[in-house]
């Protein structure tokens, strides 16, 4: 988590770097700001998407985070260093479109940040709830080790984009956490050579 407080102060220079490049600039109202939620809630699925179907991205950063027979908040924030390497080229379209580079910065963090409170077994199934926005039910089918649900639930916030792409999983009751054939890292090392070693 620490590592986010660092990297937001570069993501915005970054950001407002590449929002100078815009001919325009949307106005901050509350319709662009529920547009640049949805903006980043896609990007937040895209990017999550491409971690798990790209071997490169799996490598560089998506794989640290599933190498964990555990499911726990600590788990939400257990990504590797490189992510804030890649993470910002998923954004950029909506900096060039003409979105303020805070607010995109801002929904983007609020999409990671929600992560959180979903890594945790202690809270059940949600009901409808699980079918609309990313729960704890929802993500733990994301984090089964059953290869059927390699790539499934990875929305951020919602489960709209889950549902349009066909990567949405009704959450099940029990569920085996970790990759499929790859014993669970234990080492501070393993966390970031392991998915090298697959």
């Amino acid at each position: 988590m620490l590592m986010y407080v660092v990297v937001a102060p570069w993501w915005a220079f970054v950001y407002q770097n590449i929002a100078e490049w815009t001919p325009r600039t949307i106005a901050i109202d509350a319709v662009s700001l529920l547009a640049a939620f949805v903006a980043c809630d896609l990007s937040y699925y895209v990017e999550h998407r491409c971690g798990h179907q790209i071997r490169i991205l799996w490598r560089l950063h998506h794989g640290t985070h599933h190498h964990s027979d555990l499911y726990n908040v600590p788990l939400a924030y257990r990504v590797n260093f490189l992510t804030q390497l890649t993470t910002p080229l998923f954004y950029l379209p909506w900096l060039l479109l003409g979105f303020h580079p805070l607010v995109i910065l801002g929904f983007q963090l609020f999409v990671f940040h929600y992560q959180a409170w979903i890594h945790t077994e202690t809270i059940g199934r949600l009901g409808v709830l699980d079918f609309v926005i990313n729960t704890p039910g929802a993500h733990r089918m994301h984090h089964s080790s059953d290869p059927a649900h390699q790539a499934v639930n990875l929305g951020g916030v919602t489960m709209l984009w889950d549902h349009l792409f066909r990567t949405y999983c009704t959450p099940g009751d029990e569920v085996n956490y970790g990759v499929a054939g790859i014993p669970a890292t234990t080492t501070y090392a393993g966390v970031y050579l392991d998915p090298w070693r697959q």
